[in-house]
């Protein structure tokens, strides 16, 4: 679901993704919420509203998978720039291990073309799961 304009993003139905949601947003940080299977399920106003160049809230693909293409080349539209593409491989490299882990399918149905292919045994990612209930 896409969610657009000045439009608040629907808090997460987890209760405790809906809470964290509401703490980020009325605290004023920057923040992304991903459920366990590492889809989007929320984005605050004031990260929105800086991606966007402090004009207007960027567009948020709730439900896109972290890392996969409908959430990438929303990042990458974002008129603020997001961030780019270097940055993107560089959290992968840090958090790739619990998405590959823990995301249905091993993960790989999750992470975008922009990989180029990195995303091999030899990125050194331990395959761990995360401890998300």
């Amino acid at each position: 679901m896409q969610i657009g304009g000045q439009q608040t993003c629907p808090v997460p139905e987890h209760p405790l993704l809906a809470e964290v949601a509401g703490a980020l947003n009325q605290g004023g940080v920057w923040g992304q919420v991903f459920d366990h299977d590492y889809r989007l399920v929320y984005m605050t106003d004031d990260l929105r509203l800086s991606l966007g160049g402090l004009v207007e809230m960027v567009p948020v693909p709730l439900g896109a998978a972290n890392f996969g293409p409908e959430y990438v080349d929303a990042m990458l539209a974002w008129p603020g720039g997001g961030w780019g593409i270097d940055a993107l491989r560089g959290a992968l490299s840090a958090i790739g291990h619990w998405v590959l882990a823990d995301a249905p399918g091993g993960g790989r149905n999750c992470v975008s073309r922009w990989t180029h292919g990195s995303v091999t045994s030899s990125t050194g990612f331990p395959p761990q799961r995360s401890r998300w209930p």
